[in-house]
């Protein structure tokens, strides 16, 4: 294991809540914390939001009275948004709460063994962060082209690009999921890395060897065509209709978080087909269980903006469970040609599913899961904790009294807080 001077830690600022379906963020952070403390600090609520009524002051009240910073996990403290210290982009009030947030941070970053903290943030606009937490690295994690959201207008969409541009010009080091990110976000004076994301094989070997299937799956006949993860505009969908509608014979299986929005007629219709099963979002335990169960693993995403620039974790669990992928033409499936069943059109896609049912695939069962073990989440952590160690330098390891870079924080000595310039 590798050893990291006392006092540094890892302050993540988060996309979504902890719980829930675990993502990339939940695997590099799970894991970082056997190296060393992680604060995972949920997203802030907005002024807007409780303006608007969107924002629950009884969800808030009941964080008061419970603790708003709580320990999910050995070395893993989450720090939960709040209606008591909302966050506004505004330029009249925007300065008070975000010093107010940045010292909440500090705070719980204090009562959880971080004195040189790693600030590693996910989102555009959380750069405001960055240079005020006394971190001793900064990093951005882009997982999406998040300015090539389907939905944005115009004016969205450019404050993302200006948000991203300032951020990744600030961090000291910039982490992409895919080689199309890393080309689209490097820079001069950039320091970026690649990063793709991977899997956990020893959940998968588990659920091959086990007898038993989940309930809601078990009595669905095969064979199983399924696709695990967020289900919405994303996808395909009227892809997902023509092939249930097309084989009849097989079960579309989907397995995740239903998102509606902006594809609702698309998402009714698939309902209203009997071969397609939604099994709703499973615990980040049973995932493994639900995609072995299946026959064949779908990549079935739209091609578009932003399908071009990510990295889908799907594609590594699917191997890990053995079973032959099939997937649009997106430049992940294309990069991995050798191990996923590329479709150029509908027609070739419904085809390609076929045949791998048929034992045509791109490699054998055993081979994908040595394939997924080589792309194991713990490969990963191990890879971009090299590239942070050789980025925080020797002095760290050598002198007692080495402080951490704080280019743009100061520390009021009276609070042993963070303020703002």
């Amino acid at each position: 294991m590798r050893q990291w001077p006392d006092g540094i830690g890892m302050i993540y600022l988060g996309m979504s809540p902890w719980e829930g379906m675990w993502k990339s963020r939940h695997q590099l952070m799970s894991r970082f914390s056997s190296q060393m403390p992680v604060l995972y600090v949920e997203p802030w609520i907005t002024l807007r939001s409780l303006r608007t009524g969107k924002a629950d002051f009884g969800v808030g009240l009941k964080k008061i009275r419970e603790g708003n910073a709580k320990q999910f996990a050995p070395n893993v403290t989450v720090l939960g948004g709040s209606v008591f210290r909302p966050v506004s982009h505004s330029s009249l009030v925007g300065s008070v709460t975000k010093k107010l947030w940045l010292n909440s941070v500090h705070r719980a970053a204090r009562s959880a063994r971080i004195t040189k903290p790693i600030l590693w943030v996910c989102r555009p606009e959380m750069g405001f962060a960055v240079g005020h937490l006394g971190e001793c690295l900064s990093i951005y994690h882009v997982v999406d082209e998040y300015s090539g959201y389907t939905g944005l207008d115009q004016d969205a969409m450019t404050r993302i690009k200006m948000d991203e541009s300032d951020v990744l010009d600030r961090v000291g080091l910039t982490i992409a999921a895919s080689p199309q990110l890393v080309l689209a976000k490097s820079g001069s004076g950039r320091d970026t890395v690649l990063l793709e994301n991977g899997v956990e094989p020893t959940e998968y070997s588990a659920a091959r060897q086990a007898d038993e299937e989940p309930s809601d799956i078990e009595t669905i006949p095969h064979p199983r065509i399924g696709y695990c993860g967020l289900i919405g505009k994303r996808l395909n969908l009227d892809l997902l209709t023509e092939l249930a509608r097309s084989r009849p014979d097989w079960s579309i299986v989907m397995i995740g978080k239903l998102d509606s929005r902006e594809c609702s007629d698309q998402i009714d219709e698939l309902f209203e087909l009997e071969n397609v099963h939604f099994l709703g979002e499973k615990s980040p335990t049973a995932v493994a269980q639900y995609i072995c169960s299946l026959d064949i693993g779908l990549l079935p995403y739209a091609i578009n903006r932003e399908t071009q620039h990510i990295s889908p974790i799907k594609m590594y669990e699917y191997w890990a469970a053995g079973i032959q992928v099939v997937a649009t033409e997106i430049p992940a499936a294309v990069k991995h040609d050798f191990a996923v069943n590329v479709a150029k059109s509908d027609t070739d896609f419904i085809d390609k599913i076929g045949k791998s049912l048929s034992g045509v695939g791109m490699l054998h069962s055993q081979e994908l899961v040595e394939l997924a073990e080589e792309n194991s989440w713990q490969n990963r952590v191990d890879h971009i904790s090299d590239v942070l160690m050789a980025r925080l330098g020797p002095e760290l390891y050598t002198a007692e009294s080495a402080s951490c870079i704080k280019p743009k924080a100061s520390v009021d000595a009276t609070t042993d807080t963070p303020t703002l310039d």
